[in-house]
């Protein structure tokens, strides 16, 4: 079996394929992987905030690679980018009200249930639970081990 992954970038976008790839290689990790494949509702949201918490954790794993080797000469323009792109995404998730990490995962879904089942993928009310995850998946190296059972 192949799994595609198909990511739209600008020319020269380097931390915006990173990034891209990651997110579509964490659907892959999800064992969404076939040509088009979507999670249904109800869960589609909580694969989605798994795979983005993952991509931006790789981005933070690359750039923190890329200080110790670089792997091409004359490179170092993209490794700057890496940090900040990197930034700009924790602060485009920090940055929506009601932001804050979440504390209580059951409640937090109970309210905003109605938001979650009609997304058709990253909604603005997702960033406090894609925060969530990604603190538990930099904390949990077991987080992302486990995104492979998400759609056995």
């Amino acid at each position: 079996m192949t799994a595609w992954i198909v990511v739209n970038i600008q020319p020269r976008a380097w931390s915006q394929l990173a990034y891209q790839f990651g997110h579509e290689l964490g659907h892959v990790m999800c064992n969404s992987w076939m040509w088009k494949a979507q999670s249904p509702p109800p869960s589609r949201w909580l694969e989605e905030c798994l795979v983005e918490a993952f991509s931006i954790r790789g981005l933070a794993r690359l750039a923190v690679a890329r200080k110790r080797a670089r792997p091409f000469n004359g490179d170092r323009k993209y490794g700057r980018s890496l940090p900040n792109y990197h930034r700009h995404l924790i602060e485009q998730y920090q940055n929506v009200p009601g932001s804050e990490l979440v504390q209580d995962m059951v409640a937090w879904l109970s309210a905003n249930r109605t938001l979650l089942d009609d997304a058709k993928g990253l909604g603005v009310c997702e960033g406090s639970a894609i925060l969530t995850v990604l603190r538990e998946m930099e904390v949990d190296k077991g987080c992302v081990e486990d995104l492979g059972a998400v759609n056995r």
